[in-house]
């Protein structure tokens, strides 16, 4: 599940904390902060400060302009997530960030816009996962993820035990295994 760092916790930043974020960056064509040092797998900016690893973006927007809510998320409105420009960055719903954001994750835009799955359950709030995917992500209705769930352990129990050979041969296998010497 989705969990919000408090980085409230690291503020202020000590003068050789600050430098290494302030020097991390370099101005693009498109007043883009691109950031020029580690990036995660979805390309955003991270720093490792205090022995743990903090997004840049968020790091940077917290400092210069302030608090973002615990259930907000940083928007890149100029699509680029290694920029770290708080001035490209708009507070908003993950809802409204997800939808905002297909064209990054892969989340085809009429699955961005879907309210309900398709067994009918809403898509918002506790009920919504979002799954990293190799090229993308996916919305998944925690509701439809529970039902699949029970009916292949339902399948599972059903099916018996593992056993899938010949049923003839089982009694031969079980009496090899009874005359193997004893250890």
């Amino acid at each position: 599940m989705y969990t919000v760092r408090d980085y409230s916790l690291l503020l202020p930043l000590r003068p050789d904390e600050m430098s290494r974020l302030m020097t991390g960056y370099r101005r693009d064509a498109k007043r883009c902060w691109i950031w020029t040092g580690t990036l995660d797998d979805d390309g955003y900016g991270r720093i490792s400060l205090r022995n743990r690893s903090w997004l840049v973006h968020r790091l940077i927007f917290e400092i210069l302009i302030g608090h973002v809510p615990p259930d907000m998320v940083l928007h890149h409105v100029c699509g680029n997530p290694s920029c770290c420009n708080p001035v490209h960055l708009l507070i908003i719903t993950r809802e409204e960030n997800s939808r905002l954001a297909k064209h990054y994750t892969g989340i085809h835009h009429h699955n961005g816009r879907r309210t309900h799955c398709r067994r009918g359950h809403l898509l918002s709030g506790h009920n919504l996962i979002l799954r990293r995917r190799k090229g993308g992500a996916a919305r998944v209705c925690r509701a439809c993820l529970r039902i699949s769930r029970l009916k292949h352990r339902r399948a599972k129990r059903l099916a018996g035990p593992l056993w899938t050979g010949d049923a003839a041969l089982k009694p031969l296998m079980l009496s090899m295994l009874t005359q193997l010497p004893s250890p």
